[in-house]
């Protein structure tokens, strides 16, 4: 395979495991999990540790940096507003929280999917005049997901923790 054919399929390929992505989320995404808040910060800590790892090889200068917080603080926002959509409630017979995720939340994601495609899509042509560099772009991104899932665990554990509380201090039913 030439690099003029790989770069043919390239887009495919991405596109399938995207495909294969939705068809697994969708199988398992609408049944009710239960969630841990306890454990809710392990991915964004191992996230975090690795755009941590991934930014030290090549630290940004400080106009990039700048830009690098924007696109966390990008993310965090539609984080938060996919946790939103995330529904929770707690087990009746348990009291243990429960997620699961709406369809809303499904389409904001591949929604968030689109919308990088054709972004990469549309400065693919564009790199060379708006100098950016592949390490940039890459550290934006890193951010941005970054941004994504912590925003969207800060939501969904103040959530079962308000839920949490609300149902301890709630007088209780005796039949």
């Amino acid at each position: 395979m030439t690099p003029a054919d790989a770069r043919q399929w390239a887009p495919l390929i991405g596109f399938g495991f995207a495909a294969l992505f939705m068809v697994l989320r969708l199988s398992r995404g609408f049944k009710p999990r239960p969630v841990r808040p306890g454990r809710i910060w392990i991915i964004p800590t191992i996230l975090l540790l690795a755009g941590l790892a991934v930014i030290s090889r090549a630290p940004p200068a400080l106009p990039e940096a700048g830009w690098i917080l924007l696109m966390i603080a990008l993310g965090a926002g539609l984080g938060w507003q996919r946790g939103r959509l995330m529904t929770i409630t707690l087990d009746s017979q348990t009291g243990a929280p429960m997620a699961k995720a709406s369809p809303a939340a499904m389409m904001f994601i591949l929604a968030l999917m689109v919308g990088r495609s054709v972004m990469k899509a549309a400065g693919e042509g564009q790199a060379d005049a708006w100098r950016l560099d592949s390490v940039f772009v890459t550290d934006l991104f890193l951010g941005f997901a970054l941004g994504l899932v912590c925003g969207q665990r800060l939501e969904m554990w103040l959530r079962i923790r308000r839920m949490v509380a609300e149902a301890q201090t709630a007088p209780r039913i005796v039949a």
